[in-house]
């Protein structure tokens, strides 16, 4: 893992993930489809919510740690975490997860806007930036 700087991540949540909301909705049918199969996911609201809830658990550990310093999440099961949350979001229509989506993103460069340095340099909350933000989205490239 690769430590990260704040702009980085600020950079990532302002242009990387905005422009891939916008890829993926512009997609069309059969190869958005597609894309999500290869991704692991059956529909875009399950793949959506599975990144909000990563965003998500990105905040609530920066508050924890902020809190805590010395506090060290326990090991996450990826896939149960994703199940959870898609589970937890049952029922909800695309629309929705878009507006979600944005609202989640923006919230995340917020917090993080607004971290003291000592917070950036956290080695948890680090950490969680570059899985939950700057790598996530290397994960999940579109071409």
């Amino acid at each position: 893992m690769e430590k990260v700087t704040r702009d980085a991540v600020i950079k990532s949540l302002e242009r990387d993930w905005k422009e891939y909301i916008d890829l993926l909705v512009g997609f069309p049918p059969a190869g958005k489809k597609e894309y999500l199969q290869k991704q692991g996911f059956e529909t875009m609201v399950g793949f959506l919510v599975h990144i909000v809830g990563w965003w998500q658990e990105c905040m609530r550990i920066i508050h924890v740690v902020q809190q805590e310093p010395e506090y060290k999440p326990s090991k996450v099961d990826v896939d149960e975490y994703n199940m959870k949350v898609i589970e937890e979001n049952r029922g909800k229509g695309e629309e929705e997860i878009i507006g979600l989506f944005g609202n989640v993103r923006l919230a995340l460069k917020e917090t993080i806007e607004k971290l003291p340095d000592s917070a950036i340099e956290n080695e948890t909350i680090n950490a969680y930036m570059y899985w939950c933000i700057t790598n996530h989205i290397e994960e999940h490239k579109i071409l």
